[in-house]
């Protein structure tokens, strides 16, 4: 068995013979002989100090040089960082394919580098899909009824109207918000809420991600003071923290494909909001099997993907872009648990719904 392990750290050692480190502001630094003294961190040269006995033990032989090796010291041996210490950027990779087995930081980083890549391609699908909505059928995205254009604009914002009335009944006993100061509209579309909230606060934001619904909008509501309507296509929303003192999601998480996403937004609105504010939100906790295939989102998608019109596909083959996707409730718990908030209550729809849904009040 010892001779097992003293093989496989010889074979170790030799791989990571020619390995170069990136050190302090140095920049790559090769790898130091057994007759060379170490260096000693901030007392010269900018790199940590490795101890003799540690060496010793990565170099079991007297005829193999010893090893600084600062992969396997800031895996193995955390206590010897100084300030000094290496630069683990995820960029130069020129230590990647030498370690072998050890080499978990490099792959911690590309873990990262492709979560991120893939956050931020579910995020542009996203906005194409909304942007779309925006130029075919902008009313019919924001209620889902009377579609092709069916809508009288008076009675689109009526609509609006009443969910707003509605939803101040429900939270009355909760007395949040505190301040009706400024609320905040994510996912506002082209503003179908923006009038009923003005009633209500001094302030109104409405983010949305395609720019095409933020442009009718600003149309729809020139005559109103005190309104704000931004684009934005980013889980970090462009609000400072703490401003907010009612925000509201109503319907739009569950198009967001991506759960990561969809929790940093959750989190995010968590920010925002004001101490003794409010947070409402619905999410989908869990979709029907028959409804999970979504044909015509999918087929939307796949010839969109070859260049066919988005005319043709939404007016002539009755497709649609926007996609469903569940969040499942014990994971807002737990982001919500994990930012500080404090769930007030949690109204679910009917167990023999389609689709389950969860409407969340929340504040800190």
């Amino acid at each position: 068995m010892c001779s097992r392990i003293f093989r496989y750290m010889r074979g170790s050692l030799e791989r990571c013979l020619s390995m170069t480190v990136v050190a302090g502001s140095h920049g790559g630094a090769p790898l130091r002989p057994a007759h060379a003294a170490p260096t000693m961190g901030a007392h010269g040269g900018g790199r940590p100090y490795v101890p003799p006995t540690l060496l010793r033990r990565w170099a079991p032989t007297a005829g193999r040089p010893y090893i600084y090796c600062a992969h396997h010291l800031e895996l193995r041996h955390p206590s010897y960082r100084t300030q000094d210490s290496v630069d683990f950027s995820p960029k130069p990779y020129r230590y990647s394919s030498l370690c072998g087995k050890h080499d978990r930081i490099y792959t911690a980083c590309r873990a990262i580098e492709s979560e991120g890549q893939r956050n931020s391609m579910s995020l542009q699908t996203n906005k194409r899909q909304w942007e779309d909505i925006g130029q075919l059928d902008p009313f019919w995205g924001m209620t889902g009824t009377n579609r092709f254009d069916g809508w009288n604009i008076e009675a689109f914002l009526n609509t609006g109207h009443e969910q707003v009335s509605q939803l101040l009944r429900q939270i009355e006993p909760f007395k949040r918000p505190e301040q009706w100061s400024t609320v905040l509209d994510f996912g506002c579309g082209v503003g179908r809420l923006a009038p009923a909230w003005r009633t209500h606060f001094e302030h109104y934001i409405g983010i949305d991600i395609a720019e095409s619904l933020i442009v009718k909008a600003r149309q729809l509501h020139t005559n109103l003071s005190k309104v704000d309507f931004v684009v934005s296509a980013s889980t970090t929303l462009p609000i400072a923290s703490n401003s907010c003192d009612m925000v509201y999601a109503w319907g739009v998480l569950q198009h967001v494909p991506n759960q990561t996403i969809a929790l940093c937004y959750v989190a995010d609105f968590v920010r925002v909001m004001r101490p003794g504010g409010l947070l409402v939100f619905t999410t989908l906790d869990s979709i029907h099997p028959v409804y999970r295939l979504q044909p015509r989102r999918r087929a939307y998608a796949l010839l969109r993907t070859v260049g066919v019109p988005a005319v043709i596909l939404y007016h002539h083959l009755r497709l649609y872009p926007h996609e469903v996707h569940p969040l499942p409730g014990q994971h807002v718990i737990a982001r919500l648990k994990a930012t500080g908030a404090r769930a007030l209550q949690c109204d679910e729809s009917p167990s023999n719904a389609p689709h389950r849904w969860r409407t969340y009040y929340v504040t800190k």
